[in-house]
């Protein structure tokens, strides 16, 4: 495997003068030169030992009825894996003709218009010293809806109190992506920041 690797990357290197690839390798331990994967789940803590990334399927790895599409739940993986130091990788299975769902269709919508605002965000970003805060027992993610579970949407509603929020850094500026919606005039209280720090809210005055 690392012969093989090592000349993908040599190659690499002799076209382009530069290596700007990767290599997956499934479930492997840290290796030098390989990106691993966390299938079906999330690490509970910052990972920063070896490049790696989240897998997870929307429903299933192929195409059953059924399925809950909900961009929140996309979205949550992809905050999730960031304030961990890591990627994220959906599964959108294709129906048998090669179109998509038109719950899923919505859903891939929904996320890029989420993208579009936060991309800049996400991109280029790295952990903190603490993936966020208020969030339930060790930071453990709500799945993906598996196969048909009817109750799945229900389940994925966040009953947090306070203000949960997954929290990384890209320089000197840190993200934030709240996961609950604030009733108008909740105080938000964060505790893991010093007193001299400021939050700037999109399109709203600094607090």
């Amino acid at each position: 495997m690392q012969t093989v690797i090592a000349d993908f990357y040599n190659k690499t290197l002799a076209r382009r003068g530069k290596v700007d690839t990767f290599s997956i390798v499934k479930f492997r331990k840290k290796t030098n030169g390989t990106v691993t994967t966390e299938e079906f789940g999330l690490p509970d803590h910052i990972r920063t030992d070896q490049a790696w990334i989240g897998e997870t399927p929307v429903g299933d790895w192929f195409y059953a009825p059924g399925f809950t599409y909900d961009s929140g739940m996309m979205i949550r993986y992809i905050t999730e894996a960031a304030s961990r130091d890591g990627n994220a990788a959906i599964c959108i299975s294709l129906l048998p003709d090669g179109s998509l769902d038109d719950g899923c269709r919505k859903m891939l919508k929904e996320v890029g218009v989420w993208m579009l605002a936060t991309a800049e965000g996400i991109y280029g970003s790295h952990a903190w010293k603490i993936p966020g805060e208020g969030e339930i027992v060790k930071w453990q993610m709500k799945q993906f809806a598996w196969r048909r579970a009817a109750s799945a949407t229900r389940r994925f509603q966040i009953q947090s109190a306070g203000f949960p929020f997954h929290c990384w850094q890209r320089t000197a500026v840190f993200m934030l992506i709240c996961l609950t919606v604030p009733a108008p005039g909740t105080q938000l209280k964060i505790t893991s920041f010093g007193p001299r720090c400021q939050i700037y809210w999109p399109g709203a005055s600094s607090r």
